[in-house]
């Protein structure tokens, strides 16, 4: 990162807006090609050298700086097929792990927030509209539904914290405190409703068993974004989904309140995102 920084001092770009273009192409594709690399030989080791892990989060961090030099584009699409190489089917707990631990190092950012501009209003609520817009955001939040598609239980909670904790951090920044801050902040998760609604049969067996406490810290992302939004936001998808859609969103907000039911067999107090 301090060459690549050094270089675009030395050419005096390190300032300009506009980053296509600043590295060449073959350079880009080599680091991309490198990364792809890595993924592979972390998944090959990770089962047995216990500082593959170590590697994968120090991955992570260069990734996050290399926010700060290369196109936002570019280094999420190289973000993103180092999740999909790191995808294992055959030891999906570690795999899955692995992912998660590397999607949080990316989400704390400094910038994250900015990083998932533009904020101006749109008209089109889309699922692929939104995550073009927000995209490391969608990056976060697909990885998250993908894991809770899985059949295999013991993943579903490393997903639901990872996505609850990166929730709760930007809703309580305290740089952004003004009401339509919270509220643009609040619509960067919107996507999570349409596409959770979307694959809705994909995740009946998360729905059906799922720990209560767990499904609670999915459900109140959910909540936080009904609740914190600009309301014209829900209004218009409502408004433009088709009907069975509709109906989806309504069996959500009762699965939802089923989770939040007494229970005296569940003590431990939860976290909100509720609270004024």
């Amino acid at each position: 990162i301090k060459s690549m920084t050094l270089k675009l001092k030395d050419e005096g770009k390190l300032n300009q807006a506009q980053r296509k273009g600043l590295f060449d192409d073959v350079y880009v594709r080599t680091l991309s090609r490198l990364l792809v690399n890595l993924a592979k030989y972390f998944k090959d080791q990770m089962s047995q050298n216990n500082e593959i892990r170590m590697l994968n989060k120090n991955l992570a961090l260069f990734m996050n700086d290399l926010f700060s030099v290369f196109d936002r584009g570019i280094v999420l699409d190289m973000i993103r097929s180092y999740l999909q190489e790191m995808t294992d089917p055959t030891q999906e707990l570690l795999s899955t792990t692995y992912k998660v631990e590397f999607l949080r190092i990316i989400a704390d950012n400094e910038h994250y927030v900015a990083l998932n501009l533009p904020f101006y209003p749109m008209e089109d609520l889309s699922v692929n509209t939104l995550t073009k817009r927000h995209p490391v955001a969608y990056t976060v939040i697909f990885n998250v539904l993908q894991t809770l598609k899985s059949s295999d239980s013991e993943v579903w909670p490393l997903a639901t914290d990872a996505l609850y904790d990166v929730v709760v951090k930007n809703a309580f920044d305290e740089r952004y405190t003004q009401k339509e801050a919270k509220e643009r902040i609040a619509g960067m998760y919107f996507v999570l409703i349409p596409m959770f609604i979307d694959s809705w049969t994909s995740f009946e067996n998360w729905r059906q068993h799922s720990h209560v406490l767990a499904k609670r810290e999915f459900y109140i992302c959910i909540l936080y974004v009904i609740r914190s939004g600009n309301p014209d936001m829900l209004h218009r998808w409502w408004k433009n989904e088709i009907t069975s859609n509709q109906v989806l969103f309504l069996q959500l907000l009762d699965d939802i309140v089923r989770a939040f039911e007494f229970n005296p067999e569940y003590k431990r107090a939860t976290k909100t995102l509720l609270t004024p």
